[in-house]
């Protein structure tokens, strides 16, 4: 039985938008330009949004794929290129801080085998419950 699962589907309108709107801007930018402009300009700024295009639907299909589960024993996270799995008993200490001013997700950094694993949700408290729960210590940084 999972604790908690989560995904960030919510979060990921914004980037969708922001892809459609830079797809929108390098189709449209020539031809609104094509008279006033030298064609470099045009050609420069038709290529950087289409860049800013393709970086914000891999962000977008990044986010999609995004999971966190957490059950008793494991927490496992899958992303588009890999998967994750702690076992909770293995986390030395935690740390946690919320991701960007504006948003509602957190950042949970795990400390396991002297290395550090990244954790993000919107699950603080029930994360949080969950730590005290198994005894895991907060760090001090």
């Amino acid at each position: 039985m999972n604790f908690i699962e989560d995904n960030l589907k919510k979060e990921s309108k914004r980037v969708l938008l922001t892809f459609i709107l830079c797809y929108i801007a390098a189709l449209i930018f020539p031809l609104l330009y094509y008279i006033d402009y030298d064609m470099d300009d045009i050609l420069f700024f038709s290529i950087l949004f289409f860049v800013m295009g393709c970086y914000s639907l891999f962000g977008f299909i990044y986010i999609l794929k995004y999971q966190v589960s957490i059950s008793q024993e494991t927490i496992t996270i899958k992303t588009l290129f890999k998967k994750i799995e702690i076992h909770v008993s293995d986390i030395e200490t935690y740390t946690y801080k919320r991701y960007n001013g504006s948003s509602i997700l957190y950042a949970f950094k795990f400390i396991v085998a002297k290395k550090k694993k990244t954790l993000i949700t919107r699950y603080k408290d029930e994360l949080l419950e969950f730590l005290n729960q198994n005894q895991i210590a907060k760090s001090s940084n």
